[in-house]
This record gives structure tokens, sequence and C-alpha cells, in this order.
């Protein structure tokens, strides 16, 4: 499990990647917005935490520059307790939010909760069935006997069956 802990304050970001990485995470840390939004391009997390009063750019900002590109779960993980700026993170596809002070034993529960739920209703992107493959993603199917021709109608509706 890779998880990018993006927080500009040293301590709070090494006790909480220690902490992950005890418990046999693969941990990144980033510590301010542009530093977060390179690592994300260069890498795939399965789950990013987001500071929001970052240097450089705001957590709220690398938030919805990554939105752009990718569903990459977020928990907001902030100082920051007023209503709005909670709004606002959710209305950026935050997937959920944290105030600091928090425990990050409850932390861990959130993170596991919320990777459950997004694996549990997943296509997969290849589905073999016999001698047949389908890529999904590719709209692509492959046979014993080479490419099989199909539109991404087909494969979209096989995806709704």
């Amino acid at each position: 499990m890779k998880l990018l802990v993006v927080e500009d304050d040293h301590d709070t970001s090494e006790g909480i990647c220690e902490y992950f990485r005890e418990a046999g995470y693969d941990v990144t840390a980033a510590y301010d917005g542009t530093e977060a939004l390179m690592l994300t391009k260069q890498n795939s997390f399965d789950l990013v935490l987001l500071d929001i009063m970052l240097p450089k750019l705001s957590g709220l900002t690398v938030l919805h520059e990554l939105r752009k590109t990718s569903d990459v779960p977020v928990i907001m993980l902030t100082a920051i307790g007023d209503e709005h700026t909670q709004i606002a993170s959710f209305d950026g596809l935050a997937d959920d939010y944290v105030i600091k002070p928090f425990s990050v034993m409850l932390l861990e529960k959130r993170i596991k909760a919320l990777l459950r739920r997004g694996r549990s209703g997943e296509m997969p992107s290849l589905w073999h069935h016999k001698n047949v493959t389908v890529d999904f993603t590719g709209y692509t199917a492959t046979g014993e006997n080479g490419p099989i021709d199909v539109t991404p109608k087909e494969c979209f509706l096989a995806t709704t069956r």
C-alpha cells in the first residue's frame, strides 16, 4: 500500500510516516504543494494524506489539480476545522476530512475503510474466460487465433451486465 503524506510540519510528517511504515505501508513524504503534484505525476499512490496549509500551493489547489488527472483517494488532514473549508474540500472531491489533532490509529482505520470500499465495486480492466482476454480500458479482445474485432460499445455493454 503506497501512501503519499503531504505535510509541511516536519515533526508531524515524520510521526505519520513512521507510524505507517511500521504498519507495513510504503510511505513517501512531500513538504509543499508543488512537490506533492510532482510526486503524484511520477508515482502511483493508493492514497494521499493532504494538509491544506502548505507552502507554494495550498492543499485545496493540489486537490483540484490532482482531480484533473486522478481519482486516487484523498484524505484532507488539517488543523482547519471551519465548515466552509470542509465543504470546499468535499466539493473539490476529497474523500474524507480529518481535523488535527487526531489519532493515527483511527486515521489508519479510516484509510483501510476507504480503500476497502474503493476496491469492492471496481471492475477489473482485464477479463479472462477460457482462451479469450478482454481489455476493458483498451477496448480490445484477443482469442487463441489473435485479435477479435470488438467495438468500445460492446466492451461497455459487457461491463454493465
